[in-house]
């Protein structure tokens, strides 16, 4: 399997980074636990894209090593803005509560910081008191790390997993057998990419969701390929259940900076009007497209569909039923307000004569 093929070969580049003198064919493959004819087509495999490397013998013996060129055999050289940028990540991963990857990197980074010296990590500390990372929005999925590290060892090795899964509305967590195809950072939550034998279908799965997770000992190949793009090319963001639709919505002339700065969709059309703009998406109506509507509240009116434009007016008599005051407080304010308007009118009146 390809995921099986690079992950050794990740390996194996790693082994020989360690042994500097080299290493025979029959050590790697001992230590990987394959044959030695993998292990010579994983090696020409790694020639293949670049990676430099001798063979000397010895006798019968053929040890393999990294040449002194590369790179691996030397260390990678990071400069101050390399290694700022590295700790800025590190704290966006923690942010959005995405580990494993920020216990990774924030391991990898102690590393960094113990061969820096001691004045140059002193100009690295400034550099990163003056950069943070919001935690709003931060993912559940830091408090369950082996489920995500569980999810991303059976992505590598292209394995089916079993999972408990609380799915919304229900009462109970269910099983779900899925194939994974790819773990997707969005908007502060982690999800699950998954062919989902029960469905037939791929969908998306929130990580913050799986319960618990099991590898199954079973392989699988992608149906056809899998292209993130194309999966969710009518979605506003995560969620593709609903219809595609052709949004229409103007935007008032003190909001239209925000559609002439992004691109919230790539469909996204704008047509200048006097007052405000008019916003064209081609997109798939869901739930999380009407909460961003109404994110804008009166300074977006949508224009198109019907039906959508129908759904928000029945929700604005809806919420003007629920904030408008009792008939009692009305009739009492509405006194108030005539003898406020005729108070002024007799001061007026008054200033007249």
């Amino acid at each position: 399997m390809r995921g099986d093929q690079l992950t050794r070969q990740w390996k194996l580049l790693a082994m020989l980074e360690k042994r500097r003198t080299g290493a025979t064919v029959g050590e790697l493959s001992a230590e990987l636990k394959v044959s030695v004819r993998t292990v010579y087509r994983d090696l020409e495999v790694l020639q293949d894209v670049g990676v430099p490397m001798v063979a000397e013998r010895d006798g019968a013996e053929v040890s393999w090593r990294l040449a002194g060129d590369c790179p691996w055999s030397k260390g990678v050289p990071l400069t101050l803005d390399e290694v700022v940028a590295l700790h800025v990540a590190g704290d966006f991963l923690d942010a959005r509560g995405s580990d494993p990857w920020s216990e990774g990197l924030r391991a990898a980074l102690e590393k960094v910081r113990a061969a820096v010296p001691g004045k140059l990590l002193e100009r690295l500390r400034e550099h990163l008191e003056v950069v943070s990372a919001s935690e709003r929005g931060r993912s559940g999925s830091a408090t369950r790390p082996g489920v995500v590290a569980t999810v991303g060892r059976a992505l590598c090795e292209r394995r089916r997993l079993m999972m408990i899964y609380a799915t919304p509305g229900k009462k109970k967590p269910g099983p779900r057998l899925v194939e994974p195809l790819r773990l997707h950072l969005h908007d502060g939550g982690l999800y699950l990419i998954a062919d989902d034998a029960k469905r037939g279908e791929v969908r998306t799965f929130l990580v913050d969701r799986i319960q618990k997770v099991e590898i199954l000992e079973e392989r699988f190949e992608p149906k056809g390929g899998f292209d993130l793009d194309a999966y969710f090319a009518d979605a506003f963001a995560i969620y593709r259940g609903g219809h595609r639709i052709h949004l229409v919505a103007m935007l008032d002339e003190g909001i239209a900076h925000l559609a002439r700065e992004r691109r919230w969709h790539p469909s996204q059309e704008l047509r200048q009007h006097e007052g405000g703009v008019e916003l064209h998406l081609d997109v798939v109506d869901t739930p999380e497209l009407r909460a961003w509507l109404r994110g804008f509240g009166p300074a977006l009116t949508v224009v198109k569909p019907a039906a959508l434009v129908k759904a928000f007016a029945e929700e604005a008599r809806e919420l003007l039923r629920r904030y408008a005051p009792p008939p009692r407080e009305r009739r009492v304010r509405g006194r108030r307000e005539m003898a406020a308007r005729s108070r002024t009118r007799k001061s007026k009146e008054v200033r007249e004569d």
